[in-house]
């Protein structure tokens, strides 16, 4: 297993600008790539009936692998501005990868999760509906993901182990001037990657409150907004309702959930 070093948390100016330089870098990417998205839609036209292209081609495939190379760029200067974070704030789990840790779920779900390896790497996800297929202990094709509210969730970890960040952080950082708000978001998940390698995953309600219990005492290093803390307290006060109303909720799908999410999946990789 891999060990994570420690140290106090205090990045400096240097380091802090480092990180919003690489978060704009990736915000101007994006806005390329949305340019050359709207380009090569303005260009395309295509008559289904007639199976007939009436845009300018040439000018549309011009246009798509701008595209496409943007999209590079973006998720290569987000990418470098999670591990710019991770090394400035020393963020991350002591334990770095290992097995994953047969789950306390309340339902029984996720036995099969238990034993894959998982392995500390957060990472840019950009699509708010994406779906994932792991392949479990038992044998068989599990199905994770769907439509994922930016709103009420900036990250997550799953049972495999795969942390995924997601993009309105970056702007949300960029907008405060603050990278300690991703550093933050790194911190709580890093709470549920040692859960899921050393104890085991609760159900869903209780990851996150011990999570947000844990990353809100790290809230005056990440240089958090009144307005932030007063967010995250109110979403930790959610989750312990939830538990005292006995209303917690599962990490893991049920099989017809499951069934769902594979049609879903496959429907969208066959649109693309």
């Amino acid at each position: 297993m891999l060990a994570r070093r420690d140290r106090t948390l205090h990045p400096g100016f240097g380091e802090k600008k480092e990180i919003i330089d690489a978060i704009e870098a990736g915000r101007k990417a994006e806005a390329d790539m949305q340019m050359a998205r709207a380009d090569m839609q303005a260009a395309g036209g295509y008559l289904a009936e007639m199976d007939k292209f009436l845009g300018d081609k040439e000018k549309m495939l011009k246009a798509l692998d701008q595209m496409l190379q943007f999209e590079e760029d973006m998720k290569d200067h987000f990418n470098h501005a999670i591990r710019l974070t991770l090394e400035a704030y020393q963020v991350g789990p002591k334990v770095q990868d290992g097995p994953v840790v047969r789950p306390k779920d309340p339902a029984g779900r996720g036995q099969w999760s238990a034993g894959l390896v998982a392995i500390w790497k957060p990472e840019l996800l950009y699509d708010t509906k994406s779906f994932r297929r792991v392949s479990g202990m038992d044998g068989q094709n599990h199905f994770l993901g769907g439509e994922i509210n930016l709103t009420e969730t900036g990250a997550g970890t799953s049972p495999d182990g795969k942390v995924v960040i997601l993009r309105q952080i970056f702007e949300n950082a960029s907008r405060a001037g603050n990278p300690g708000l991703l550093g933050y978001l790194l911190h709580h998940e890093s709470q549920h990657f040692t859960d899921l390698v050393t104890r085991g995953r609760d159900d869903y309600d209780q990851g996150e409150l011990r999570a947000y219990t844990q990353s809100l005492k790290m809230a005056d290093v990440f240089e958090l907004s009144e307005d932030d803390k007063t967010f995250f307290r109110n979403r930790k006060k959610e989750h312990r309702q939830k538990i005292e109303g006995g209303r917690r909720g599962s990490l893991f799908p049920t099989p017809e959930q499951e069934k769902l999410k594979k049609v879903e999946g496959n429907r969208k990789m066959h649109n693309h």
